[in-house]
């Protein structure tokens, strides 16, 4: 047997080996007790949730805050450049990443009501 032939090979078999435990381990689940009653409330919560989410529609200022609204530029004359290239060099390490988003978005439309990252 040559080697491509072997590899089709390996890959059929890791393939069934895969499909029988997945489905093994569907069967384990199914035989595992469903939980408390409060388990057994937010596993209904879950679903209900999401489909309220989805069903309400995803637009695009969702995903991308507005900023494709329109095709302005941002203008940065010397000066800002210069603060810019001299913001590069800090250690930004100890900083949430995800205020970076919003400080952005409210860059953009100061009037926006805040979206925080985190609960309120």
């Amino acid at each position: 047997m040559d080697r491509s032939a072997g590899i089709v090979l390996f890959a059929v078999v890791a393939a069934f080996v895969g499909i029988a435990y997945g489905l093994y381990l569907i069967q384990w689940i199914l035989k595992l007790d469903e939980g408390s009653d409060k388990m057994k409330a937010i596993a209904r919560a879950i679903p209900e949730g999401a489909n309220a989410y989805l069903n309400r529609g995803i637009i695009a200022s969702d995903i991308d805050g507005g900023l494709f609204d329109d095709d302005r530029a941002l203008t940065l004359d010397s000066d800002a450049l210069r603060i810019l290239a001299n913001v590069t060099k800090l250690d930004w390490s100890s900083i949430e990443p995800s205020i970076f988003g919003t400080l952005f978005e409210r860059s953009l439309d100061p009037g926006r009501p805040l979206r925080m990252p985190w609960p309120r």
